[in-house]
C-alpha cells in the first residue's frame, strides 16, 4: 500500500508530504479491510479495543521522561516478523504475519508485551528511554 502511495502521488514540499500521507492514512485505517483481522479495518481493531489514538505528534528522537505506567501500541507485523517500537526492532513469531498485534510496554518493569486476541506471544526486555535531566528539574 506505501509503494503504491508514494508511486502516485507528487509532493510539492514537506509538509504537503505528511499532509497527504496522514490523508492516506486516514483513508487506509478507515477502509482497507485484512482477511487475517476477519474483514475489519484497522479503525475497527482500534474501536473494538476501546483504545485511544495519540492526537499530537510524539518526537521519538527525544527521551520520553516516563518512570511508570504503560505505553501501548498497535502494530501491523509485516512478512519480516519485525515490530518496530521507539527506534527498537524485535523479532516475533511467524503465526503473526499479516495480522496486528497489541505491544504494550510496562514501563517500571523494563519490559514488552506483544499479545493478540488475549494470548500472550513475546515478553521482550525494554529499557525506556529516560531524561533524567528533565525528570530531576
Amino acid at each position: 500500500m506505501l509503494k503504491y502511495f508514494f508511486s502516485t502521488q507528487r509532493f510539492s514540499t514537506l509538509n504537503d508530504m505528511e499532509q497527504k500521507a496522514r490523508e492516506f492514512s486516514d483513508f487506509h485505517n478507515q477502509n482497507h479491510r485484512y482477511s487475517s483481522q476477519v474483514g475489519k479495518t484497522p479503525n475497527m481493531l482500534v474501536d473494538k479495543l476501546n483504545i485511544y489514538k495519540l492526537i499530537n505528534r510524539i518526537n521519538i528522537d527525544k527521551p520520553i521522561p516516563l518512570e511508570e505506567g504503560k505505553i501501548i501500541f498497535i502494530r501491523f507485523i509485516r512478512s519480516d516478523n519485525v515490530l518496530k517500537i521507539l527506534n527498537s526492532k524485535f523479532h516475533v513469531n511467524k503465526q503473526l504475519s499479516y495480522t496486528y498485534v497489541i505491544a504494550e510496554i510496562i514501563v517500571e518493569k523494563h519490559v514488552l508485551i506483544v499479545s493478540q486476541d488475549n494470548n500472550i506471544h513475546h515478553v521482550f526486555p525494554f529499557e525506556m528511554p529516560v531524561d533524567w535531566e528533565t525528570i530531576c528539574q
